[in-house]
């Protein structure tokens, strides 16, 4: 019997492993009842293109701005847009090419 590896890294459809923030909340107190963009040290550009992306195909987002440092690195990723549940629905480094189709994939649009 294999024993269950276990990760801090932020992967698509891996339930969100639970990390402070600065403030000193934990992350999922701070995530909507929508979709979450949790934004790591990100390109201001990037979380731009997710917000207008998410207005544009009317896709509740919740934006939660914060550093990488303090064990959020363990997320191996500065962009991490989370769904109602709690699940990951994407996560990169940068922002995605296209953040229009990557909303209507995740909302099943």
């Amino acid at each position: 019997c294999a024993l269950p590896i276990y990760t801090f890294k932020a992967e698509a459809g891996h339930h969100l492993v639970p990390q402070p923030l600065t403030n000193g909340k934990n992350v999922f107190d701070e995530l909507g009842a929508g979709f979450t963009l949790v934004a790591l040290g990100a390109d201001d550009g990037a979380v731009g293109a997710l917000e207008a992306a998410a207005k544009a195909q009317n896709v509740p987002l919740k934006t939660v701005r914060d550093t990488q440092a303090g064990g959020r690195e363990a997320y191996e990723a500065k962009l991490l847009l989370v769904r109602p549940d709690h699940y990951v629905a994407w996560a990169a480094h940068e922002g995605p090419a296209d953040a229009n189709a990557l909303f209507k994939r995740v909302a099943g649009k």
